[in-house]
């Protein structure tokens, strides 16, 4: 399928794309395919976490949480987790140097994600009781296009299709 996304992961030396055709592959650097997995839809984004230790990878409506495991001489995916936070396809996946993750999707909506107390990871929350308010909210009027994080300020920077750069 058309290729969406690759990560390059230096600890291990490979390569990993995801694409249309619902994949993520992981390549060695020989140009070799050692693992592949399927997902429900195209997949639009990657990232790999080394404090997770797990590729986390964004589809339509939908984010998973994959590891990588070795069996014998084979490789194989295991999906640990999936998020259902957005009403479109996620564009953008970014990790902080502390471990914290944003999601950025075509509905303009952004997630954060972070480590709770029991070491799983989960949308993050603001306040307490009945205060507490889920970090996913409506960013931009139009699809979320382009994300980096700027590790300096402690910012994300988002673009979109709302011809906005916005910072926060």
């Amino acid at each position: 399928g058309k290729i969406t996304a690759l990560v390059w992961v230096g600890s291990m030396r490979f390569v990993a794309s995801t694409s249309l055709d619902h994949s993520l592959a992981v390549w060695s650097i020989k140009g070799e395919c050692i693992a592949r997995a399927k997902f429900p839809s195209a997949i639009y984004s990657a990232e790999f976490s080394t404090k997770y230790n797990a590729f986390i990878v964004g589809g339509v409506k939908k984010m998973f949480i994959v590891t990588l495991v070795q069996n014998r001489d084979d490789w194989d995916f295991v999906v640990d987790k999936e998020f259902c936070e957005h009403e479109d396809f996620i564009s953008q996946i970014l990790f902080t140097p502390l471990g914290r993750i944003f999601s950025c999707g075509y509905d303009g909506i952004i997630c954060a994600f972070e480590q709770n107390v029991t070491e799983q990871l989960v949308v993050m929350t603001v306040g307490h009781g009945d205060h507490e308010v889920r970090a996913r909210a409506k960013c931009h009027k139009g699809a979320i296009t382009c994300a980096a994080f700027n590790t300096e300020s402690g910012t994300l920077i988002t673009g979109g299709y709302d011809m906005l750069v916005n910072i926060w």
